[in-house]
């Protein structure tokens, strides 16, 4: 979905903004870039994660939370057959036997110039 890409850039660009002294706003700079990770594609095509996080204790809230956005379910039936809350299962218990629990979510870090880190910062 272009929002989404818009919304990825926009992170990326603000996340470096954020430390330059020489943009005044009311709070200081940040002193470091912050490291971003980027989720799993839709149905994981095109991606191979190198972190998962365990959602298994979350998965039905999750569930939960997707099927409450009825806009988003109903368009994305009709517009493309797909059920997302169908597909979202499917992915997290693919990702989730890949790295040995129920259900996990798969990330991969960004590493462009100052956000790489040494230690871990997902749970």
């Amino acid at each position: 979905m272009s929002d989404h890409n818009e919304t990825s850039r926009l992170v990326f660009d603000c996340s470096f903004h954020a430390t330059l002294p020489l943009y005044e706003t009311s709070r200081p700079p940040h002193q470091q870039v912050t490291p971003i990770y980027y989720m799993d594609t839709i149905m994981g095509l095109g991606f191979q994660p190198v972190e998962y996080v365990d959602v298994t204790a979350t998965i039905e809230k999750k569930a939960a939370m997707l099927e409450a956005h009825e806009s988003q379910l109903t368009w994305l039936r009709d517009h493309d057959g797909v059920d997302i809350v169908e597909q979202m299962r499917t992915m997290t218990r693919f990702r989730g036997q890949q790295c040995g629990v129920d259900y996990a979510e798969g990330f991969v870090p960004c590493l462009t110039h100052l956000r790489g880190t040494t230690r871990r910062l997902l749970p």
